[in-house]
């Protein structure tokens, strides 16, 4: 009975010992510095986001966000109008056009998906959108953090988790890789990824961009990965959508032909359906 008690007391200890040892959920690559940034307007954030959503959500759990999965997407540098793709520069002048944060808060299984960026001036071209009040609202809000656009997320749904698909990649998330979005061809986020000589080396693709995937191909090393030197001289190449043509997208030139002087969309406008900040977009996935 005595060495029966002692057993079990060893295994007890050994369970325990096991799930202190049991390493946590870690965090994304490209979280840090969210709840630094952030955390002071947490709960501002959470109300909103209850307030948007509403009924939508369970009313016996409230909101917690989820710092570990944050992302911050840089949106206001294109980096293929650089002269040079150093590692170093690119990164500043990423830093330089600002970035926005993708924010995750849970409400027990369901999820809501927050862009949260500094607010912007109001537009000369969109003030007579908007009433005095309005007008007043956005002022007050530049350079602050502010929601601007809302997803949901239902049980059984997530957002994108950029660290896992390019761990699928990879196998890794490599040191120093950061996401731009508003990219031209690309649009929607992609990886860049620093090789050991000081320069961005490749380039992962997790969206069909707005343009020809088979216009890239060439540069292609892996399913979803390529050559960033290679890609950055094919989109120096390409054509923009005219601004007036629905469901254009970026292609390679006629030979002989130029580029289109235009594109004057700021990158953040590709990741947020309306250019203004006070203009809050409720989105639902299905």
């Amino acid at each position: 009975m005595k060495r029966s008690s002692i057993t079990i007391r060893l295994l007890l200890a050994l369970a325990a010992a096991a799930l202190c040892a049991a390493p946590a959920a870690a965090a994304s690559a490209f979280s840090e510095g969210a709840e630094a940034e952030l955390g002071e307007h947490a709960e501002a954030l959470i109300r909103e986001t209850a307030g948007v959503y509403g009924s939508d959500l369970p009313e016996d759990q409230p909101g917690v966000i989820d710092w570990d999965a944050a992302v911050r997407v840089y949106v206001g540098a294109d980096v293929f109008d650089l002269e040079t793709a150093e590692t170093e520069a690119v990164r500043a002048a990423l830093e330089d056009g600002g970035w926005i944060w993708l924010l995750p808060v849970r409400f027990g299984e369901d999820t809501v998906l927050i862009n949260v960026q500094k607010g912007l001036p109001l537009r000369e071209d969109a003030a007579e959108l908007f009433t005095e009040a309005e007008r007043r609202e956005v002022e007050a809000n530049v350079g602050k953090w502010i929601g601007s656009v809302w997803t949901h997320y239902p049980p059984g749904q997530s957002p994108t988790d950029y660290d896992a698909l390019l761990r699928s990649m990879l196998g890794r998330v490599p040191e120093g890789t950061m996401l731009a979005g508003g990219q031209p061809f690309f649009v929607q986020p992609v990886a860049l990824i620093p090789g050991d000589d000081g320069t961005i080396e490749s380039l992962a693709m997790f969206f069909t961009p707005q343009g020809d995937p088979e216009d890239i191909a060439p540069a292609e090393t892996a399913p979803g990965v390529y050559d960033y030197g290679a890609v950055r001289a094919l989109v120096g190449r390409m054509v923009p959508p005219a601004p007036d043509v629905d469901g254009g997208g970026w292609e390679l030139p006629e030979d002989g032909a130029s580029p289109w002087p235009w594109l004057a969309l700021g990158g953040s406008l590709a990741l947020l359906p309306v250019g203004v900040p006070l203009a809050v977009q409720k989105l639902r996935k299905r």
